[in-house]
């Protein structure tokens, strides 16, 4: 299963940028301070998958733009030897979150949820 350090808060900031949205105007519609977000854009931290639920409902996006999936297809059927796991790195030091995701519906257009096989590493 190949692994990719996708950087979700550098793709979070383009996106934001993309819409003409400013720290602030995210910050009003989640709740978080525009130092948090700045964080997760800069990418010091990697923000928990309930924080991503919120700054992709702010800019009115499903969250698998963050981690650069387009939906195409009205449905999807993903094996398991297809999935990609996208690591979870704390900062730029690379600092592992201790948990990887993998992407149950990448390619599915419309998602009203977001399907994720989370994987705990050990410690």
């Amino acid at each position: 299963m190949p692994e990719s350090d996708i950087k979700v808060g550098e793709k979070i900031k383009e996106l934001r940028e993309m819409k003409g949205m400013t720290l602030q105007d995210i910050a009003d519609k989640t709740g978080f301070s525009t130092a948090f977000i700045s964080q997760i854009e800069n990418h010091l931290i990697s923000p928990p998958l309930g924080a991503l639920i919120k700054l992709s409902h702010a800019m009115n996006l499903e969250i698998g733009k963050f981690f650069k999936q387009e939906g195409t297809s009205p449905y999807t059927i993903v094996r398991k030897n297809e999935r990609v796991a996208t690591s979870r790195v704390a900062s730029k030091e690379g600092v592992r979150y201790g948990y990887s995701y993998e992407s149950l519906a990448p390619d599915k257009i419309n998602r009203s949820m977001e399907p994720f096989l989370v994987t705990l590493e050990p410690m």
